[in-house]
């Protein structure tokens, strides 16, 4: 892991795939980031890409008494489901946003990566702040989203990064009352290029 932490930043590689160990990856990407600059993530696959976003919700816990946050860039290798996840850290804030301030977009297995990058967009250039939700094999679909409204956003000199955090959704279900699940939130940070 030292040879990681002290290489250069696009040396700085952690691979994770669907057996890796949450906990184990949130520690090395945490080791990582308190030696230097932040990892790069590479995973491929539904799976994998879940393990990955879960891994970077946990070392965002372990990395608050440091006083840092994590912020989270996905970028596809061309048409493939190969994705790196360019960590970057900033210093955590003072402020707490109120989550009711935030427009949710959630995003599921079978949802249209362009459609929900369309939604991200328009809200994002609207100066909205947003969240996406996803779990399970939504979280691959909502990386694809964030990454193709990155590309929606480019002519208004525009880029977004995320937050991931996991948090208790409770739904209610018609019949059969109320569910609770587990959902990965992905709070979009929009940055001028």
């Amino acid at each position: 892991m030292s040879d990681i932490a002290s290489s250069s930043r696009e040396e700085r590689i952690l691979k994770v795939s669907c057996k890796s160990n949450v906990k184990n990856v949130a520690g090395s990407i945490s080791y990582v980031c308190r030696a230097g600059e932040a990892p790069i993530l590479y995973a491929t696959g539904y799976d994998p890409c879940n393990q990955a976003v879960k891994a970077v919700c946990v070392a965002g816990k372990y990395l608050q008494q440091d006083g840092v946050e994590l912020r989270v860039v996905p970028v596809f290798q061309g048409n493939t489901a190969s994705v790196h996840l360019r960590l970057h850290k900033v210093e955590a804030a003072d402020v707490t946003m109120d989550p009711e301030l935030i427009q949710n977009i959630i995003v599921l297995k079978t949802s249209s990566p362009f459609k929900s990058a369309g939604a991200i967009a328009s809200r994002i250039r609207q100066g909205e702040r947003v969240a996406v939700l996803a779990n399970g094999h939504g979280v691959f679909r909502a990386l694809e989203a964030i990454a193709v409204a990155r590309g929606y956003l480019k002519d208004d000199a525009k880029d977004i990064s995320f937050e991931p955090s996991m948090v208790n959704i409770t739904s209610k279900i018609p019949g059969r009352g109320e569910s609770t699940s587990v959902k990965i939130r992905m709070v979009l940070f929009s940055s001028d290029l």
